[in-house]
């Protein structure tokens, strides 16, 4: 039913561009998908409640489980049975529905282009994306005719590197180490082009949260002395020691696209899609509200030991600083830079920088 129903949405597709007609055939369209909705709604209702008395009178003793098990699958296939029927009868108004549309559209020659809508989110949905997101490219006439993109799209972004901390302007021998010191982002991105006419240029926001893991030389551990968070040496001579830092990430970046536009053979018509060949960006975010757990092991008396401790440490709870990054389609490196000190009461200042990998889908 669900290829059926996709054939479907796509001739919708071919609908008419007439402006009253257009509404007419929308309102219709929009009727017969919230039937469907609310018949699912209301059959998935009426089946929890059959459900929830048998299990009422499962637990007062009143029937067995066995019987009660079988009349749940009686219900269920029921209640699947009525909602196909109904789902077969909507889909077939949706045909006619749609069939007297296309003929209409055949004898008027009057047919939507390519940057024409109908649906809205009801067949975003059933074409593979969301109201934000990127459409599609479909090859209609043999693959002559390409859909452009949006100007407001979404994505979904996933970043793994490393971190460490810059002390006193210094990125070379810091007392965390390099590569066990884990970096990780994940989110939503926004992305608006800035220029009606021009692919170049765009805005990109979001958010998402960032997780970050420094690992101390010696296995040392972060301790507050005299109001100074220090590396320290515990008393129990540690065999791993980590800070875990977990915090809301806000960015926004402008980026710069080299993809270039497409242009329609037959109409000359131009289409804009991004992150077709390189880009590059810069710009800022803001890191808050973060969880602050360190965990060390020690062993003592032939048994290991795992302490975890919840304690700011003096981190700054809000964070803002610089980012830049350089792709290829959807793959970029990525890398930013905290202007805010890491610890707040100290007087060396030690600046957050992380390293990774960005995928953004």
């Amino acid at each position: 039913m669900k290829n059926k129903l996709i054939i479907v949405i796509v001739c919708i597709l071919l609908g008419v561009k007439s402006k009253a007609q257009e509404k007419t055939f929308e309102q219709e369209v929009k009727e017969i998908a919230v039937s469907l909705q609310n018949n699912t709604i209301k059959e998935k209702e009426r089946l929890k409640i059959r459900v929830d008395s048998l299990n009422v009178l499962v637990e007062k003793e009143l029937m067995t489980e066995e019987k009660a098990q079988k009349l749940k699958e009686q219900f269920a296939q029921e209640s699947a049975e009525r909602m196909e029927i109904n789902a077969n009868t909507l889909n077939g108004n949706l045909t006619n529905l749609v069939q007297n549309q296309v003929r209409e559209a055949v004898a008027s020659g009057d047919l939507l282009t390519e940057k024409d809508t109908i649906t809205g989110a009801y067949f975003q949905f059933y074409l593979g994306s969301t109201p934000l997101g990127k459409r599609s490219t479909y090859n209609f006439n043999k693959g002559k005719r390409n859909l452009g993109e949006r100007r407001t799209t979404s994505s979904i972004f996933f970043t793994y590197g490393m971190s460490n901390l810059e002390t006193n302007g210094a990125f070379a021998n810091s007392e965390i180490r390099y590569i066990p010191s884990n970096f990780v982002q994940f989110g939503l991105f926004v992305k608006t082009r800035l220029l009606k006419e021009n692919n170049a240029y765009y805005l990109r926001y979001g958010l998402g949260g960032e997780f970050n893991s420094l690992k101390p030389t010696d296995h040392r551990y972060f301790e507050v002395q005299n109001g100074q968070t220090v590396l320290a040496d515990h008393e129990k001579n540690l065999g791993k020691s980590r800070l875990y830092i977990s915090s809301f990430h806000l960015p926004l970046y402008f980026e710069y696209d080299w993809s270039k536009p497409i242009v329609n053979e037959d109409t000359g018509r131009v289409f804009y899609r991004s992150e077709k060949t390189w880009r590059a960006g810069i710009g800022g975010y803001v890191n808050f509200a973060p969880l602050i757990m360190q965990v060390y092991h020690y062993s003592e008396d032939g048994k290991d030991y795992r302490v975890e401790q919840k304690n700011d440490l003096g981190i700054a709870k809000t964070r803002f600083g610089l980012g830049s990054y350089i792709g290829y389609r959807s793959l970029a490196l990525h890398f930013q830079y905290e202007l805010t000190s890491m610890f707040k009461h100290n007087d060396v200042k030690q600046n957050m920088w992380s390293l990774g990998i960005r995928l953004d889908l």
